[in-house]
């Protein structure tokens, strides 16, 4: 009974500690998105209309904060990604350029172009964003091996492929080179995909 009790305690207490979490999230992106990196932590909790105080009982400073977002941001990723690899209703080579290019509805807005300012200021987010880039490709492997075995992508070397892919997307993030160019993300990410998979040539 106690135990019972126990759980359904804890269990609504860590609950509510998630929505407060995804909630800060939310308010943080979207500073993110009108603001980039500068916003304050006062600004945040005003949008929040939450304690500065309050805040910290959920991260420790702004560096904790991206850090915990560029996770929230990865795993939601990594979540959508699998979702479109194991739907079978979706033909192999769609599930592929679309694996390769997704964004969760959530992230579209968000001009990730403004990443790279994040190099010089905090740099431990930088590269733990570095390192998320570069991990959870298991399943993408295996989708393209498939394309392979199944003759709807030629035989090349996907260690290449993905450095190729993985240096683009950081090239993206460590200049500005997209905001130079009025080019948003998501039209980059969809370009970058086209060119992998159709080439240059007439």
């Amino acid at each position: 009974m106690l135990k019972s009790i126990y759980n359904k305690v804890f269990g609504r207490i860590f609950m509510d500690e998630q929505k407060n979490k995804d909630r800060i999230m939310q308010a943080a992106t979207d500073l993110f998105q009108e603001k980039g990196p500068k916003f304050t932590m006062d600004e945040l909790a005003s949008a929040l209309k939450m304690s500065k105080k309050t805040l910290y009982v959920y991260f420790t400073d702004k560096e904790d904060l991206f850090h915990h977002a560029v996770d929230h941001i990865f795993d939601s990723i990594t979540d959508a990604k699998s979702k479109i690899i194991t739907d079978e209703t979706i033909e192999l080579r769609e599930r592929i350029i679309e694996t390769l290019q997704v964004l969760p509805r959530q992230y579209q807005h968000i001009d990730f172009r403004q990443l790279y300012m994040l190099k010089d200021k905090y740099p431990r987010v930088y590269e733990h964003l570095s390192k998320r880039l570069e991990s959870n490709w298991e399943t993408t492997i295996e989708l393209l091996e498939k394309g392979q075995r199944e003759h709807v992508l030629r035989d090349f070397s996907i260690p290449v492929f993905k450095t190729i892919y993985e240096s683009t997307l950081e090239h993206f993030f460590e200049r500005d080179v997209l905001k130079a160019n009025h080019i948003s993300y998501p039209d980059a990410l969809r370009e970058v995909v086209e060119i992998i998979m159709n080439g240059i040539s007439e």
